[in-house]
């Protein structure tokens, strides 16, 4: 019975982890950045590189939506 509850709330704290952006920017070391992280070095003095930015945000989207999409049942039966 408490199943969906948990799968809601196992699904929040993925998502808030997975955006996580200055816990990531004060705790990670240059040689191993995250998602986030990596979108924010395709901005320079130059421009945006809006292909490699594109590409990596549809990656960084692409994953909490198929988790959700897969999860979705397991919400929708509570």
């Amino acid at each position: 019975m408490a199943a969906p509850g948990l799968a809601a709330a196992a699904l929040l704290s993925i998502l808030f982890a997975w955006n996580d952006f200055f816990f990531a920017v004060t705790l990670t070391d240059t040689n191993s950045p995250t998602l986030p992280i990596m979108v924010a070095t395709f901005m320079s003095n130059e421009g945006l590189f809006l292909a490699k930015l594109s590409v990596l945000s549809a990656l960084i989207i692409l994953v909490p939506v198929a988790i959700g999409i897969y999860a979705q049942k397991h919400l929708v039966q509570g």
